[in-house]
Order: structure tokens, then sequence, then C-alpha cells
């Protein structure tokens, strides 16, 4: 708090860590342009943030857009890649700068400021997707796009699209070897993903070289080792929390390891400490509520889940989460509105990914006593990902509800040939049993 103090006597006096009181209200094009209030603002912002108060950080990056968003500029950008800010508080946000930048640029500089901007916006919001798509074919992979070029990769990245993001990181990293921001966490990212290991391993390792200090290269080390099974990733994302508090990929990542580590209690207090910097995101809330419903703990998972859905309400992973719920609570018709809710908005063609959710769907409709729908779900699995023993078991046990015993010993007999299981066995015996009682049964039409 001594630096505190200095700043406050530097910027003229003034308490600035209490003087966010009253909203924040827009009013750009009557504000003149200030550039050194924008500028003071600024070093306000930074100040809070690193002491924790997220709050009136977001406050006062706010307050020196509407002084002169031109001088501002890089401190909005953190505030959109920091995700303090809701979805529509975001986008409501985004057109106010815009507002006043068309005011106080040139066409072509005011287009190119503010299509970064919306390439920079939560990019599961359509208005991201437009800008992006729409320069898709036409960015390439310079110096002077390299902005763009990694908000189209974070794009496929979140879209799992993870073989395109990583083509372009990777070649964006040819560009600007030297990296340490937000290109490094996306590339470590998608290597996770990707189980890159010997890629991610090397990478870090040129990190740690180039930046020993930077909580970059303590998060890529505990993403490294988070990957491989190593217990030791806690102390990494320790040391990055350490080195930056607010720094809430490492928050998340650290809640992670805390979840393998089965120690759970402690894991949920990093996700909302996530939350708590991450205002704007929806994922450290989406975690918290996979971590409740493992649990069992089905009322807390749904409060911290129905969040995650108001904060970002496009995201179809936020859907399927709800859906088990749901599904746990033995409310199977919700369950079944919210798996085809999740199914609706993939939007693209259908990706291994999907699998578990048509899973899902299936189970659920095979709970409500819908068996036709959910053998025609669980044949979707197969398709997705053959030669599954769950689905194939799932699948005997719906044909046998049918008392469709052909189709049923079949797939018995499909599963029993991956792997030996009591359960497929006693099914076995009792549709053999029930073909011999019933041979006359109708056959089931497949759609």
């Amino acid at each position: 708090m001594h630096e505190d103090a200095q700043c406050t006597e530097l910027l003229g006096g003034q308490s600035f860590m209490t003087t966010t009181s009253g909203d924040y209200t827009p009013n750009m094009l009557r504000s003149p342009v200030d550039p050194t209030e924008a500028a003071i603002c600024l070093i306000r912002a930074q100040i809070c943030e690193r002491e924790g108060n997220v709050d009136s950080a977001v406050v006062w990056y706010k307050h020196a857009s509407i002084h002169d968003p031109i001088t501002a500029f890089g401190g909005m950008v953190h505030l959109l890649d920091s995700r303090m800010l809701p979805l529509v508080e975001e986008r409501q946000f985004i057109g106010d700068v815009e507002l006043k930048l068309s005011t106080l640029l040139p066409t072509a500089e005011f287009s190119h400021l503010a299509t970064l901007l919306e390439a920079k916006s939560n990019k599961f919001g359509k208005e991201c997707e437009a800008v992006l798509l729409k320069y898709a074919s036409v960015i390439q992979a310079t110096p002077s796009e390299i902005d763009f070029c990694v908000e189209c990769a974070e794009w496929h990245f979140y879209h799992n699209n993870l073989l395109q993001a990583h083509a372009m990181t990777a070649r964006l990293l040819e560009i600007d070897p030297l990296t340490c921001g937000k290109l490094a966490e996306l590339h470590v990212a998608i290597l996770v993903e990707l189980s890159l290991k010997e890629e991610l391993h090397c990478f870090v390792n040129k990190l740690s070289e180039l930046y020993p200090k930077s909580p970059v290269s303590w998060y890529s080390s505990g993403c490294y080792l988070y990957l491989i099974g190593n217990t030791k990733a806690c102390k990494s994302f320790l040391k990055a929390i350490n080195i930056d508090s607010a720094y809430t990929l490492a928050w998340i990542g650290y809640g992670h390891s805390l979840v393998s580590d089965v120690d759970i209690d402690k894991a949920i207090l990093a996700y909302r400490q996530a939350a708590k910097v991450f205002k704007g995101s929806h994922f450290p809330h989406l975690f918290m509520g996979m971590l409740y419903t493992r649990l069992n703990q089905l009322i807390q998972s749904e409060t911290v889940l129905t969040k995650a859905l108001s904060l970002c309400p496009v995201d179809p992973l936020v859907y399927n989460e709800l859906g088990v719920v749901s599904f746990k609570k033995a409310n199977y018709k919700e369950a079944i509105s919210l798996f085809n809710e999740c199914i609706k908005r993939w939007e693209k063609p259908l990706q291994a990914q999907l699998e578990p959710v048509f899973y899902n769907l299936a189970h659920s409709y095979r709970k409500f006593g819908d068996f036709i729908s959910a053998a025609k779900h669980y044949h979707t699995c197969l398709t997705l990902k053959p030669n599954e023993f769950s689905t194939m078991s799932a699948l005997a046990l719906t044909y046998y509800y049918l008392k469709n015993f052909d189709q049923a010993i079949l797939f018995c007999h499909t599963a029993l040939t991956k792997r030996k299981d009591n359960f497929v066995t006693s099914l076995l015996t009792l549709c053999l049993t029930s073909a011999a009682q019933y041979p006359l049964c109708f056959e089931h039409k497949q759609d």
C-alpha cells in the first residue's frame, strides 16, 4: 500500500482507490479529448488491478477511454483480453469507443482499430465471428496483421478447430519468436489440447530461457507438467500467481491441477479467485459447476452454471453441463431440451468432441422412456466414435427394452468382444432367453 500512497500523492492527492463510486456513464461524444487525464486514469486502473480491486480498475479503464480512446487504446485492449466485462456490457463498451474513435480518426485508421476491437470481443459472440470470418480470407500472417491473426487463431481454438489454430500460431511464432504475451499463452493452450508434449516442452524451455521471471513462463511450465501428469504443476502455477496475483489463466491452471490431485476445496477456491478477476468470463463458473456436479452437489452446481450461462449464453458446453445436472435430478425432459440446445448451438459439422453430448442425450431419452429416439442417438455416437464399449452396451439394453432381441444380442456380442463385463453378459443371457420365448416379436425399424 506504500506504492498506493505514493501514486495518490503523484496524481494530485486523490484517493483513487475509493473514487470509483457512481456508475460509469459513457458520454464520449460530449467529453473533450484529454490525453493527460486519460493517461492518469490508465495508471489508476493498472494500480487498482495490481491491488486486486478489479471493479475499480474496470471503471478507470472506462474513464480513460472517455477522455481519449487513442491514448487509452492499449488499456482497452487489455480490458477486452482480460475478459473483465460481461458479454452484453462488453458490446456496449465497444460501441461507445467506436463512436468516439470515428470522430477522431481518418476513415482508414478508424476502420482498422474498430475491426481489431470487434475481433477482440468475446469469441463466442456473433459479432466477433462475423468480423473474423470476413477477414479470414485476406488476413495473412505478416507483422502488420499479427494482432488480427492471433484473434483469428483464438476464435478457431474456442470453436475446436485446433489444427487450424495450431498452424496459425506456429506461423506467427516464426514471425515473432520473442513473444511472451497472448500469442504465447494461446500457443501453449493449443499444444495442451492437442497433447503435443515434445513441442510444448521445447516451447516452455525457450520461454524460461528468455523470460525466467515472467508469469507466462511459469504458467507455461505448469501447463506442460499438468499435461504429463506431474504433480509439481501446482508449484509452477503458484509461482506465476505470486508474480502476478491477477493472472487469471494461472488461477484456472492451478484449479485444474488441484482437481487432478483431488484437493477439491482448494480447487474451488482457485476457481472463485479466477472468477473474481476474470469477471466477464464464464469459464471459472463453468469449471466450478463441473466440479460441483462431480461431487453431486447439484444445487451449487446449478447456481454457478446459471451464472456462467448469464455471462455467455452462446457457449454449447454450458448447456451440456446444465443438462447433466437436470439428468442427475431425474428431470429428463429438461435434460433432453438442454442437450438438444447444446447440439443446436454447435453450428458446424458433427465432430468427435460432440459424442459425449449425444451419449448424454440418448441416456436421457432412454430414462424418459423414448427408446426409439435413444437408439437413434446412440447410433450417432457410434458414427462419431466407433467401437465404443459403453455405447454398444447401452444400445443392447435399449434394444432389449424395444423387444428387438436380435439387435440386442448382436450388440451384446459386439460389446463383449471389446471387454468382459458382468452386466453385458447377464443382459445377453436375458436376451437369449427372451428371444426363445418370444420369437415373433416385431423388428425395430430404424429411422
